[in-house]
């Protein structure tokens, strides 16, 4: 099973495309967020959302614990890192996980490549890809992703989902 720790944004660009629901249908994924970003969901429709997604199971809410992972948290802060994507890198760390991030800046990309490798770290793009070629999404449905998130500020570097399944 592999533990990956994910942040809002990452559940936003889902949530953008009605495909939330596909967390809870990757089989050998568990989806994770730590309180840190629970938080971040502050509007009645947002804690909707995720209140949804716990309830369904498709995400599990974890939080940091112990000295270690607190100094590990406070020290990524320090570096400018969101509070949600350093309780994400930090649970990842600690525990051996994978995160999943659409950051766009690249320090918290950076950052989680120096300490996990780029190997455990994914994209909202690279789940929905995983979920295409397993059946769960039509890759007709996934090439209209691009724009949708495009339309809501979140540019990726491809057309379609068709180009990548090579």
């Amino acid at each position: 099973m592999r533990v990956v720790a994910a942040d809002t944004c990452f559940l936003f660009h889902l949530h953008q495309v009605g495909r939330l629901s596909v967390l809870g249908q990757l089989d050998g994924f568990c989806f994770v967020i730590p309180g840190e970003v629970h938080e971040e969901f502050v509007r009645p429709k947002s804690k909707a959302l995720v209140a949804e997604a716990l309830k369904e199971g498709w995400i599990t809410l974890n939080s940091i614990e112990g000295v270690d992972e607190l100094l590990l948290r406070k020290e990524l802060i320090a570096l400018k890192i969101g509070k949600g994507e350093a309780a994400c890198l930090t649970l990842a760390v600690s525990r051996g996980w994978s995160v999943v991030s659409d950051d766009e800046e690249r320090r918290f990309i950076r950052e989680a490549e120096s300490r996990i490798g780029p190997e455990r770290i994914i994209s909202s793009p690279d789940v929905v890809l995983m979920a295409v070629r397993r059946g769960l999404i039509p890759v007709e449905e996934a090439d209209r992703f691009p724009a949708v998130w495009e339309a809501n500020n979140y540019a990726v570097d491809f057309a379609s989902f068709s180009e990548m399944l090579g």
